[in-house]
């Protein structure tokens, strides 16, 4: 089984593992908590969006960007009509240079080795938002030299956020460690029956903090956010197999198919079938 949560996938190239992500076609859209090790700069180019962030919710609008850090784990979901975004996705340790400097030993190694990390948001300052929006028009147009000019701007960002004090030292956190291993186990078993008391003993925790815990770090109840991961995977089964809805109802883990539309229609605002044959 890949890991879903643990986002590992090609990127780009293999010499640009770079990569530029659009909004997906249907709404609403939801891309459930997960982490990667590569830097995630966030636009919201139209709409209302909701980021989750360590467990944090905050709600993005037109212009606002995010700076998602090697490792965070994050989610967002679309909360208006034609929420839109563009997503760039890079390894830090490609803005390295092979012969260092103090400037690369000082600013760019500690944020490749994770000792500092981005605020979570970019100022709204022009100079900074036009960085972004060259970024990101760069690797669209992809014209010759794009690469050369995609590493110049993002060292700009990188020295832009320096100069103004931006950069925070990022601290080691056991909650993100428990927080992983929730995910995981979620993963590996959300076709079962799971009840708060296994998965808090299998991290370790009391079912009484395990539950207080879940909603501090991810923001709803641990059933609501089964069930919402459920119904993600059901999507799947819906897309590339001809199992009756019954049939991806079992399949993902609930216990009937009435319940399965029921909370499918609350998620997806249509039913199974609707959502099939859309």
């Amino acid at each position: 089984m890949s890991e879903f949560f643990h986002e590992v996938k090609p990127r780009g190239s293999e010499h640009f593992p770079f990569e530029l992500y659009h909004t997906p076609k249907e709404w609403p859209w939801i891309f459930p908590d997960h982490w990667h090790e590569e830097m995630e700069i966030f636009l919201v180019t139209c709409g209302r969006i909701e980021l989750v962030l360590d467990g944090k919710a905050v709600e993005l609008g037109p212009g606002d960007v995010a700076l998602i850090n090697p490792g965070q784990i994050h989610g967002y979901r679309s909360l208006t009509d034609g929420a839109g975004y563009e997503a760039y996705v890079f390894p830090l340790e490609h803005l390295l240079f092979a012969s260092e400097d103090d400037d690369q030993l000082d600013g760019l190694r500690p944020l490749v080795e994770g000792k500092m990390g981005f605020p979570l948001f970019l100022p709204r300052e022009p100079a900074l938002q036009g960085l972004i929006r060259s970024i990101l028009e760069v690797n669209t147009l992809k014209e010759p030299g794009f690469q050369l000019l995609t590493k110049a701007y993002l060292l700009q960002l990188v020295v832009a956020l320096a100069q103004r004090s931006a950069l925070t030292p990022m601290p080691a956190s056991r909650h993100n460690d428990i927080c992983r291993h929730i995910l995981r186990y979620i993963q590996q078993h959300y076709t079962e029956k799971i009840s708060v008391s296994d998965i808090a003993a299998e991290v370790g925790l009391s079912s009484t903090y395990f539950s207080a815990f879940f909603t501090q770090h991810f923001s709803q109840r641990f059933s609501d956010y089964l069930c919402t991961y459920r119904i993600a995977q059901s999507c799947l089964l819906l897309d590339s197999t001809a199992l009756s809805v019954t049939a991806v109802a079992l399949a993902v883990g609930f216990s009937s198919g009435s319940y399965f539309i029921q909370r499918f229609r609350r998620e997806k605002g249509m039913t199974p079938y609707a959502y099939r044959n859309r």
